[in-house]
């Protein structure tokens, strides 16, 4: 995308959806393990990470509103490679014979509906859940066009007004002779001349003023609002990195709620559907995402501390490695009973 907004918005769902660890269950969420969904995901094709893939899939699903992978299986059904596949080269169709579900691939041929991984954005017709998703650009038309106006305005201005106006300054009356030398090396500094050094004589000194871009702040600063509704992101996260690190706890779980978790739904439940067994299930989650790299650990303990993860969980968000004892949950002092013989303070030796 040439809008830098939208730009930053669709990199960081994506790369923010990449960051959430798969977990995988049988037996209706009773037992979690790394099943055949997970271990694909983590090395999805020789070509590209798991990140890679990840991030290319959402972008696809957000920008052209469609992400494509063929999936490869061995002979006994297996799924053993994801191979991203370009969303204009794949029609999805009902075969009019079976009246099955089939995709096209321009370069590849007819593929069964199981074999394509769709990661399908906004649909326009929710009863027809083979169509295609519609991209960024059809159903945010108005917003697009608009920002689009607005960056090619300002960058004209920026190149009009990016050569610097020039004032000479001369401390009394420039002589004829030096001022027709001085003409003369500025008559040669425009076209080809450009880039020449300019000899000034008789004590001249040169002022460069200043140019100043005119812009529509406000209209901009209203467009930057629109896209960051429109991805369902908390506008501050679209501004400067120094700004998105001020963004409130409360910002991020709305952006949690309103963007991030609808999309990993759609995604695993695509997930469950074409790489998984009925019996098993699939999810993300989606925990890395409210922490900050510096604030891990920090914000890590007071949720321990807090009785919402155990030491391990915390532990596993750090990439570091399970302790013995670390998988209860702590509870807080204030959430105790009071009446518990295992909660008053132990007599000191000597009183009463």
């Amino acid at each position: 995308m040439s809008i830098p907004s939208v730009a930053r918005g669709v990199n960081l769902i994506a790369s923010d959806i990449a960051r959430c660890n798969s977990i995988e269950f049988k037996n209706r969420k009773t037992e979690a393990y790394k099943g055949d969904a997970s271990i694909l995901l983590d090395d999805p094709h020789p070509s590209f990470t798991r990140d890679t893939f990840i991030q290319g899939m959402v972008s696809s699903m957000i920008v052209n509103g469609n992400g494509y992978a063929h999936i490869t299986r061995d002979g006994q059904g297996r799924p053993v490679m994801l191979t991203m596949r370009p969303s204009e080269y794949i029609q999805p169709d009902v075969n009019t014979n079976t009246g099955l579900i089939e995709y096209t691939d321009f370069e590849r041929g007819t593929i069964a509906a199981q074999d394509m991984l769709h990661f399908r954005g906004l649909v326009r017709d929710a009863s027809y859940w083979y169509q295609t998703g519609q991209s960024l650009m059809q159903y945010a038309k108005t917003t697009l066009t608009n920002a689009l106006l607005e960056q090619n305005g300002y960058n004209s201005a920026l190149k009009n007004s990016a050569a610097p106006r020039l004032k000479l300054k001369h401390p009394a009356r420039l002589s004829e002779q030096a001022g027709q030398r001085l003409r003369q090396q500025m008559s040669n500094y425009t076209g080809q001349g450009q880039g020449r050094v300019v000899l000034l004589e008789e004590g001249c000194d040169l002022d460069i003023l200043s140019t100043k871009v005119e812009t529509n702040t406000e209209a901009r600063t209203h467009t930057l609002h629109e896209i960051a509704r429109i991805l369902g992101i908390p506008p501050v996260l679209l501004f400067s990195s120094e700004d998105s690190k001020w963004a409130s706890i409360e910002a991020m779980r709305a952006y949690l709620s309103q963007c991030i978790r609808p999309l990993l739904a759609t995604i695993a439940d695509e997930i469950h559907n074409k790489l998984q067994r009925t019996s098993e299930s699939f999810e993300f989650d989606p925990t890395p995402i409210l922490f900050g790299a510096a604030d891990d650990a920090a914000r890590l303990s007071q949720l321990v501390n807090s009785g919402i993860l155990t030491i391990n969980e915390a532990r596993s968000q750090l990439a570091l490695g399970e302790i013995e004892g670390g998988n209860e949950l702590r509870l807080p002092l204030n959430m105790s009973n009071s009446g518990g013989a295992e909660n008053r303070e132990p007599e000191l030796e000597g009183t009463e």
